[in-house]
């Protein structure tokens, strides 16, 4: 059986790395997968995962283009309590880590989506090293 919407909604919003993952959207239109892996520094299988919860929850919405897959918060829901669930989740995300995560996209967002995708979760462990992250950065 299948929980109530609310309680589907709330359960999507309780984990820390899915409350990064909106606020991410919350200040960008959408972003691709690579770009969440690469600021999160999690593995794509765990990511999807993730995201699959928010989808199933009706916060977010996908949009495959290509080989790139979108995800963007849901402007409309099946969910009635959506609205109010991602409301309280914009008000949670205050603070560490949400700041760094909003700097980490500002960097991830300016190098080609190819290079992101290729780096994946090590992305920063690269520019660590001494590698740009890109010709731009």
């Amino acid at each position: 059986m299948l929980a109530d919407p609310e309680v589907q909604s709330l359960k999507a919003v309780a984990d820390p790395v899915r409350l990064r993952i909106l606020h991410m959207l919350f200040h960008q239109k959408e972003l691709c997968v690579c770009q969440f892996s690469a600021v999160l520094r999690i593995s794509y299988t765990s990511l999807s995962k993730h995201l699959q919860i928010l989808k199933q929850a009706g916060l977010v919405t996908d949009d495959r283009r290509g080989r790139w897959v979108y995800y963007a918060i849901a402007r409309q829901s099946w969910n009635p309590s959506a609205k109010a669930v991602l409301a309280c989740a914009r008000r949670l995300t205050t603070g560490q880590p949400y700041t760094t995560d909003l700097l980490d996209t500002g960097k991830v967002l300016c190098c080609e989506l190819e290079d992101v995708a290729s780096r994946g979760p090590a992305f920063f462990d690269s520019a660590q090293s001494g590698k740009k992250s890109c010709a731009t950065c």
